[in-house]
Formats: C-alpha cells, sequence, structure tokens
C-alpha cells in the first residue's frame, strides 16, 4: 500500500466506536470543500499481524471493486505512520440493530420493504464478474442487524464486509473454523464449511424474522464457548426451530422467510423468488398509521424533528394505502424517521457490533448483589496454560493468564487476545447490561495460526 499522511487531509471531529478490527473516526476532509468522510484505522495489536493486515486490505479491495447502490464508496487506502486505514463515504443513519432497540418490531410492509432492499445489494454482490467476465463468487458471511444500516432518505447500507470473501481473495480461512456471528449463521456455515451466496440468504431471513419479532433460538450468549453437541443441534434446526415467530405474525412473511430457512442450501428458495415474493408483500399491504403518521411529521424535506413529532400509539390503520414502488421507497424512509423520533438517536456507520440473544442459563448471566456505580462486572477466562496480551475496546489492560475480573460500562465491548510470540489472536465481541455478570470464555482455538491457515486452504477454495 502507498505510504499516505491521512492527518495532513483531513480532520478528525470524534471517534464513532471501535469495533473488532479498527478504530472508526468522523472526519472532515481539509480545504475549500469540506466533505465528511469516516476514517477506519487498523487497531495497533492487530496491524502486525499480517492476516489481519491482509483482510483489512481486502475490505478495501471488496468495496471498490464491488462500488454501487447500498455499498459506501471508498475514496482512499492505504498506509501512513500511526499504520493502515481506510476512507470511506460517511453514511448517517440507523443501524436495523438501533431501530429494533428504539420502535420494536416491525410491521410485515416494513420488513418485507428492508428485505427487498437487501435482497437487491445482495443479489449485485452474489453476480457480480472479473473483467474477463468471470465469476467473483462473493459472499459476506456476517450479515446481521448491526451492519445493515438505514440512511435518513430510507435507504438501506451494507456496511462492513471485514470478512467477505470472493475467488480473489488473499485471506484464506482456517479449515473447520467458523467465520461469523452464530446467531445468524447458515447450518453449513456452523459445521465449519464453505459459506455460500445461500448462506447470506439464510443469515438475512434471521435478520428478517427478528425484525418482524420472532425470538432466534439455540444460541448460546455471545462470548461463551459453545460445545460441539450445541452446534451440531443448532445446524440441524428446521425453520420453524430456528426462529420462534409471535401469534399475531404474519402469515405470508413468516411462509417466504422460512422458505430461506431450509437446513440444505440448494433447496432454499432464490433471490429472484424471495424478491417477488416479498415485493408483492410490500405491495398489497397498508402502510400502518404509526408510521404514516410518522411520515408527515417528517415533513417534505424528509427529515425527521424530534422536537415536535408525537408518536400514536400504533394502532393499524383501517384502510391500507396501496402503494406503487415509489410507496415502497417510502415504507422504509418511514421506519427511519419513526425511528428517529422513537429514539431520539442516530447511529453512525455502526457496522461492527456482535449481536446479543437472551441468556439461556443463570450461569451465563447472573445477578448480582453488589456492584460499581454505573459498571458491570466481567469475568474474562483464558486458555491454559499461557500468558496472553488482553486488550479491551483498542485500550491495553497488560498481560493475563487463567481469568481475570474487569469492570466496564454498560454497552458493547471487544475483547481481543494475542501471544506476544506468534501471530496468533482472538476476539470476542459482548454486550454488557446493568445489573449482570458477564463471563467471556475464550476457546481453546486461535484465528490466526498461521500454519493452521495454510492447512486449510484447500477446503475453503
Amino acid at each position: 500500500m502507498q505510504s499516505l499522511s491521512v492527518s495532513s487531509r483531513y480532520r478528525v471531529i470524534r471517534r464513532l466506536h471501535v469495533g473488532g478490527m479498527a478504530e472508526v473516526f468522523l472526519a472532515v476532509s481539509e480545504g475549500t470543500i469540506a466533505r465528511r468522510v469516516v476514517i477506519k484505522r487498523m487497531l495497533p495489536e492487530l496491524a502486525r499481524l499480517e492476516e489481519m493486515r491482509l483482510r483489512f486490505a481486502e475490505e478495501a479491495r471488496l468495496l471498490s471493486r464491488l462500488a454501487g447502490p447500498g455499498l459506501p464508496a471508498v475514496y482512499d487506502a492505504g498506509e501512513d505512520e500511526e499504520g493502515p486505514f481506510l476512507i470511506e463515504q460517511f453514511i448517517p443513519g440507523l443501524s436495523l440493530r438501533e431501530l429494533l432497540d428504539a420502535a420494536g418490531p416491525l410491521g410485515s410492509p416494513e420488513v418485507a420493504a428492508i428485505l427487498v432492499q437487501a435482497l437487491t445489494i445482495l443479489s449485485r454482490l452474489h453476480e457480480a464478474r472479473d473483467e474477463s467476465g468471470r465469476p467473483l463468487d462473493f459472499v459476506h458471511r456476517d450479515l446481521a442487524p448491526e451492519n445493515l444500516l438505514l440512511d435518513p432518505e430510507g435507504k438501506l447500507w451494507l456496511l462492513d464486509l471485514g470478512i467477505a470473501k470472493s475467488r480473489e481473495s488473499q485471506v484464506r480461512t482456517q479449515a473447520g473454523i467458523r467465520q461469523g456471528r452464530a446467531a445468524y449463521m447458515a447450518p453449513e456455515q456452523l459445521l465449519g464449511r464453505k459459506a455460500l451466496a445461500a448462506s447470506d440468504l439464510y443469515a438475512l431471513a434471521l435478520v428478517g424474522a427478528e425484525l418482524s419479532g420472532a425470538r432466534l433460538a439455540g444460541v448460546p450468549v455471545h462470548g461463551d464457548t459453545t460445545p460441539a453437541a450445541e452446534i451440531e443441534r443448532l445446524a440441524r434446526m428446521e425453520a420453524a426451530e430456528r426462529a420462534h415467530w409471535p401469534d399475531e405474525c404474519d402469515a405470508e412473511l413468516r411462509a417466504v422467510i422460512e422458505r430461506l430457512l431450509t437446513c440444505d442450501p440448494a433447496s432454499r428458495v432464490t433471490h429472484a423468488g424471495a424478491l417477488a415474493a416479498l415485493d408483492e408483500i410490500a405491495e398489497a399491504s397498508g402502510l400502518s398509521r404509526r408510521v404514516m403518521e410518522a411520515l408527515d411529521a417528517a415533513g417534505a424535506e424528509g427529515r425527521a424533528s424530534p422536537r415536535t413529532a408525537v408518536l400514536p400509539g400504533g394502532i393499524a390503520g383501517s384502510e391500507p394505502v396501496k402503494k406503487s414502488a415509489v410507496g415502497r421507497k417510502k415504507v422504509a424512509f418511514g421506519l427511519v424517521a419513526l425511528t428517529a423520533l422513537a429514539g431520539g438517536i442516530w447511529g453512525l456507520n455502526r457496522g461492527e457490533i456482535a449481536p446479543e440473544s437472551p441468556p439461556r442459563s443463570t450461569s451465563e448471566s447472573v445477578k448480582t448483589a453488589v456492584i460499581p456505580e454505573g459498571k458491570v462486572p466481567v469475568r474474562v477466562e483464558l486458555p491454559e496454560p499461557g500468558v496472553f496480551a488482553l486488550y479491551l475496546d483498542g485500550r491495553a489492560l497488560g498481560q493475563a493468564s487463567g481469568s481475570r475480573s474487569i469492570q466496564v460500562d454498560p454497552g458493547t465491548h471487544t475483547l481481543l487476545l494475542t501471544e506476544e510470540s506468534t501471530n496468533r489472536y482472538y476476539r470476542e465481541d459482548f454486550l454488557t447490561r446493568l445489573g449482570e455478570t458477564r463471563l467471556v470464555r475464550f476457546p481453546l482455538g486461535w484465528e490466526g495460526d498461521q500454519e493452521s491457515t495454510q492447512q486449510g486452504e484447500k477446503e475453503d477454495e
């Protein structure tokens, strides 16, 4: 990569968040035309690992190659005195996770409109070809509510291609290592097999089910080791077991989503089939009164005004409003306006936070009687034997072995474990809540074992 100085060309406004691979900053370009951008800075402790540097560069290369609607533009990538960097288009908006947190489950028209946009983006990516016309065989491998974002115009964006894979990828995945978030993995991914385009459709179907109010089943609390038997059980679940739907869910939408949740990838409905069915739901269904009033409150400029709008109680209108293609665009736009009004927050490129499922037992998340005010206790269990360097949200915690207790603020965090004498590392993203004790247990397998990665090359090709 070229040696370029970011500090001389961009002024950092603030840090947006720390992800598993990079710190993400909001910045503005210096000069007569000030343009807001996102700067991704690779975490220093990862920059020394060759595999991670390749993965970081791969994200820039893929975004550049796959440029188009729904993907942030790449303005620059390289390396300067502070390490590898990536300059991206800044997308204001709300992640689907934030949307769920602020507004709760969505109606079928809204869910269908979001999935139509997502499928359109994925269809273009999965069908991408190189200059000679050969398929790139692109697979995202990590679709989740955290890396799908709605902007103020209701347009969906796919963020974070950090573990995406294509035929041209220089990064090889270790055989048997599961890449992605267990809550949204397809059965073939859970079993350590090659991820396919159909694997992305499976993950998107789970996102759609969750947006509709379904509870994703059988997924352990993120950060805890998942026994092999649990992985096997999860991989064998049929659609009705993987997502538990509320009684009031829309039967037509559920049927489409469950056709994407079959265990056999070859049996899943195609992009085109899912698009046609979901488009019909979005076309034939009416906008709820809640969304319509939120649209009215947003005004002609298409921006929500949380100071003046008052949300009603979410009662469906008696007369459905028929929608054309333009109407379907308004559905997604109404979602963002509604959520901005309900939550009063706008996420900024929040694409690297892992999901959290409800705890399955008190051993995974237990109430504690005494905790420091405003802090959450976390117990970290490390592989044995060994001495490791531990990092929390990019900040060094020093060396540790056995187990260690730390205290963190409520919210999402990233723990990184490295072995100083090798290129091995492991990362865990986790969520903490006030009043709970959090357990983060690192498994014995390492993501960054270079020798094992080379041995697993053939299986992943």
